[in-house]
């Protein structure tokens, strides 16, 4: 095994090769390889991260609570 630093040709093969394998799936929103573009940005990566899952959760909050009634007593 040989281990070397990463080129440019690495990080387009690795974004052709990650968009390909979540492209059918349906729980994919064709953002995957933009969380390893960020990890790639170390002081980047952890604002990007949470703001993604941020908005995830913004959004299935949004959906489910549009979907259920409240049937709290105030």
């Amino acid at each position: 095994m040989t281990i070397r630093k990463e080129t440019a040709a690495d990080i387009e093969a690795i974004t052709d090769v990650t968009m390909a394998a979540f492209k059918t799936l349906p729980v994919s929103n064709q953002t995957e390889q933009f969380f390893i573009r960020a990890l790639r940005k170390p002081y980047r990566c952890i604002r990007n991260i949470t703001k993604a899952v941020k908005a995830q959760i913004f959004q299935y909050k949004n959906k489910f609570n549009s979907q259920c009634m409240d049937f709290t007593t105030n």
